[in-house]
């Protein structure tokens, strides 16, 4: 640690803080939320979702939907992690949850699906596709390229050890 007098006189003017009390294991989901926001992906699903509510639910299919989108995004590959996932302080905030989702709520949710609604997920999944790659520059080729590391055992055409 360097003595203040070392310090030129001008940076000692200069206080850096940091206070992270209020981050949680998710506070990255924000951006991810914002921008699933601008989407208006929340107003989306009602609308295009043929799916009723019943009188005396508690959670809305958006909100039970929104939490899988977000919880999936995380990393959150289990309906016992996403349930896990809901208990975050930030994620209930972003996505107006009074308690966490069960697991066995949000099993029952996306047991009502039928033929119709799949299709309809996958129509709001193209809508949005759409809307995303209208706003993008340049051609319309988009490269994925995708790191994971996958084990193959002999000797596979394109694999190199790693």
């Amino acid at each position: 640690m360097k003595n203040t007098q070392d310090i030129p006189q001008r940076s000692r003017k200069i206080k850096v803080t940091f206070n992270g009390g209020q981050l949680t294991n998710f506070s990255g989901i924000l951006p991810l939320f914002t921008f699933m926001k601008k989407l208006k992906v929340d107003h989306i699903f009602p609308r295009m979702l043929t799916l009723s509510e019943r009188p005396n639910t508690q959670f809305s299919m958006t909100q039970v939907l929104m939490s899988i989108l977000l919880g999936l995004l995380c990393g959150q590959n289990r309906f016992t992690k996403i349930e896990s996932f809901t208990h975050d302080p930030l994620v209930k905030k972003l996505i107006h949850l009074k308690k966490h989702l069960d697991k066995d709520t949000l099993i029952g949710k996306i047991k009502r699906f039928r033929f119709r609604q799949t299709n309809e997920l996958l129509d709001i999944n193209g809508w949005l596709s759409r809307k995303v790659h209208r706003q993008l520059p340049g051609g319309k080729d988009i490269l994925d390229m995708d790191s994971s590391v996958h084990t193959v055992y002999g000797h596979q055409e394109g694999a190199r050890k790693g």
